[in-house]
């Protein structure tokens, strides 16, 4: 009997198992985190369930903020927007094949930038087969009108902001802390007493202090759903370990992002990380191939075995990146008398306590 038979047996009894029209295996990350690194082999044979989906709006930004990877940005990046149509037709497709998959309209730059951010909200809202679908901003663009779409649309909104105040500004060069945190508050009161649309803020640690961070997070935390802090990343994305605390870390065997995540660039180019700014681990382009055949082709394979065998070519941006190699034990701890926080990945996330 052999080994993928004895999977498909074993895994059709639990649902957690399906088979391709085409005949290829699709198994699911949990699957593929517990049995795969086991067996690197049956990449060749298995195809993961795609979870996300960032289709980036542009790369370009307003800020230049000190702590954001997009400054060291290599300059044979050409900076430009996704056009409508391809964006509308990627939309059709994933709403045709990829039912359920989260969708993010965000990657490297600031997606309110983009002159039709409204048509493609109300765009890819109209499907209604998505999990989930959101975007990161710097806040600086939210009008009334973008703030209206996000709510009528049920679109989860990320803020990225560093601090109160001075602490902010300085780190986000170009941002005005005091006009975002107006938008923020405009947006969650306009939302009232409703769930959803989430709206949440991340944070990233770098020159701030302890007790600048715990100010900020109990200030926001009775505006927002949500607070993510996170490590910053350096030129080798590499993690800053002083972020955690070693008695409450693990690392992790590998990288699972070519097994759960696609990154459409506004060219069409489609990348299998979330940290591919300069375009290095580009899997395929949709002016030749469709989102399917990307998902199971050649390139995306080799790339899963080699995270499987954590064994990449030296020039490889994965060669020394470790932002998936180290993770909290995910678990739920008290922050103060009403709030609390999860620690999941390389992420701390704050919420108040129900």
């Amino acid at each position: 009997m052999s080994l993928i038979y004895r999977i498909k047996k074993r895994y059709n009894r639990t649902g957690l198992l399906s088979l391709a029209k085409s005949g290829q295996t699709i198994i699911s990350s949990k699957i593929v985190n517990n049995l795969m690194f086991h067996h690197p082999s049956l990449c060749k044979n298995i195809t993961p369930k795609l979870k996300s989906v960032a289709i980036e709006l542009t790369n370009a930004c307003n800020l230049r903020c000190k702590t954001c990877v997009e400054v060291i940005r290599e300059g044979n990046v050409k900076i430009g927007f996704i056009d409508i149509d391809l964006y509308k037709k990627i939309v059709d497709y994933l709403s045709d094949h990829y039912k359920g998959v989260n969708i993010s309209l965000f990657f490297a730059g600031e997606s309110l930038l983009h002159k039709n951010f409204i048509e493609m909200v109300e765009y890819v809202a109209s499907k209604n087969c998505f999990s989930d679908i959101g975007f990161n901003t710097n806040g600086m663009l939210l009008n009334d009108n973008i703030i209206d779409a996000i709510l009528k649309n049920n679109i989860n909104v990320e803020f990225s902001l560093e601090g109160l105040a001075n602490v902010n500004d300085n780190i986000r060069t170009g941002a005005d802390f005091s006009k975002i945190s107006k938008n923020i508050i405009k947006l969650v009161t306009k939302r009232g007493d409703k769930k959803k649309p989430k709206i949440s803020i991340a944070l990233t640690k770098s020159t701030q202090t302890n007790e600048e961070i715990s100010e900020f997070i109990c200030f926001f935390i009775k505006v927002v759903d949500e607070i993510s802090v996170h490590p910053v990343w350096d030129e080798q994305l590499m993690l800053d370990e002083r972020f955690f605390d070693e008695s409450e870390t693990k690392y992790i065997n590998f990288c699972t992002m070519p097994f759960n995540v696609l990154v459409i660039h506004w060219n069409g180019e489609v990348s299998a990380c979330c940290r591919d700014l300069n375009n290095k681990l580009v899997v395929g382009n949709l002016a030749i191939s469709t989102l399917k055949e990307i998902w199971r082709g050649e390139s995306i394979k080799k790339l899963r075995y080699s995270c499987l065998k954590n064994n990449f070519p030296e020039n490889s941006i994965c060669s020394t990146c470790d932002t998936e190699k180290i993770s909290f034990v995910k678990k739920v701890e008290k922050f103060d008398y009403n709030l609390e926080v999860l620690y999941d990945g390389h992420f701390k996330y704050y919420s108040r306590s129900n």
